[in-house]
């Protein structure tokens, strides 16, 4: 049991942290299956969420002489109530998986590999839906919860995410991880139209192609996955994907932000932070070696050169001034008055 004693790991129920003991007692018993007290917390605890499915499955494994108990039996017959036991057919999330697989093949070659993963493990994969109306999966294989169990959904919300973005340009922004699909669509719809209708880029790193599989059962992602701001980097290649992806991009700003979800089989061992502190440094240098540049170029250039130059091009006798200007599609007041400025000085023969 990770960084907990057998004490504390039997308070956290009652101190209403019965999520995280679900998960703690899920890894606990792959090392003790022997252990009772554990198992029968765990068979209680997923009663009380709604997974009776699951909880029968687990009480199942109790030893031969606690369940003969006539009590034990009794509970295991509930448990095993076909309706409303938390087991969910993943057939009935099926024409969620294909609207996001005719999106995928639209924009990216990998959508029958998806689809061929998924067939291959689905037969080993749990889908329960808890009493509250939470997703999680189980992998039977394996004897855990994939990616974990309850803290896999977004601790932000819209609200308290758009009041953050609003009238502010967005750095792009990295999800590292899909979880079970939910942050994907809360970070893209939360930072659209921010300042001046700006969007950012976000990224969606993923090298565990079953984690995708079962992440678009569970969420639509049809719209997001159309929209060319959103790029997913998938596979055993994903940070490659990735490091390009930003490369191709030179005019955007950096990331800034990476949201970290819970890992499915791997951690991704910090490469998306190495990734932007090389396109950082990448970026500054380049940047110093133009600021260099442009002090060379205009190292000699002093009061005597800038007269001579303006008197050459005022009478004719040299390249026209070139003005530079900006404006913004945002307000009709700088765009007529830069017109008219311009329209000006083009008349007196500048560029």
């Amino acid at each position: 049991m990770p960084n907990i004693t057998r004490d504390q790991l039997f308070v956290l129920p009652e101190s209403g942290r019965r999520d995280e003991f679900i998960e703690i007692a899920s890894h606990a018993l792959k090392a003790q299956p022997e252990d009772a007290e554990i198992r029968f917390g765990l068979v209680r605890s997923l009663t009380e969420s709604g997974l009776l499915h699951r909880a029968a499955s687990f009480a199942d494994a109790f030893d031969p002489e606690v369940l003969g108990a006539a009590s034990l039996n009794e509970l295991l017959q509930q448990l095993r109530v076909p309706t409303q036991n938390g087991f969910v057919d993943w057939r009935l999330q099926s024409p969620t998986f294909d609207r996001n697989l005719h999106a995928i093949e639209a924009r990216y070659d990998w959508a029958q590999r998806l689809r061929s993963t998924f067939d291959h493990r689905r037969a080993s994969l749990e889908l329960h839906k808890t009493r509250n109306g939470r997703w999680e999966v189980f992998d039977a294989l394996d004897s855990v919860w994939r990616p974990c169990f309850g803290s896999h959904q977004p601790t932000e919300t819209y609200e308290n995410l758009r009041k953050q973005v609003e009238n502010r340009v967005m750095a792009p922004i990295i999800i590292d991880g899909v979880g079970l699909g939910a942050h994907l669509p809360l970070y893209v719809t939360s930072t659209h139209q921010t300042l001046n209708s700006s969007a950012p880029f976000v990224y969606q790193v993923e090298s565990d192609w079953m984690a995708l599989a079962i992440a678009l059962h569970l969420c639509d992602w049809s719209e997001l996955i159309a929209d060319p701001r959103v790029v997913l980097c998938v596979g055993e290649d994903a940070y490659e994907q990735l490091d390009a992806a930003i490369a191709n991009t030179p005019h955007a700003p950096l990331p800034k932000s990476i949201i970290w979800t819970p890992p499915w089989c791997s951690t991704s061992a910090g490469r998306g932070e190495s990734i932007i502190r090389a396109h950082t440094a990448q970026r500054e240098q380049s940047i110093a070696e133009l600021r260099e540049a442009l002090d060379r170029q205009y190292a000699d250039r002093d009061v005597e050169y800038w007269g001579t130059r303006f008197q050459a091009a005022i009478h004719g006798k040299g390249p026209p001034l070139r003005v530079l200007s900006i404006a913004c599609r945002f307000t009709t007041v700088l765009q007529f008055a830069t017109r008219d400025a311009l329209a000006a000085l083009e008349s007196i023969g500048c560029e």
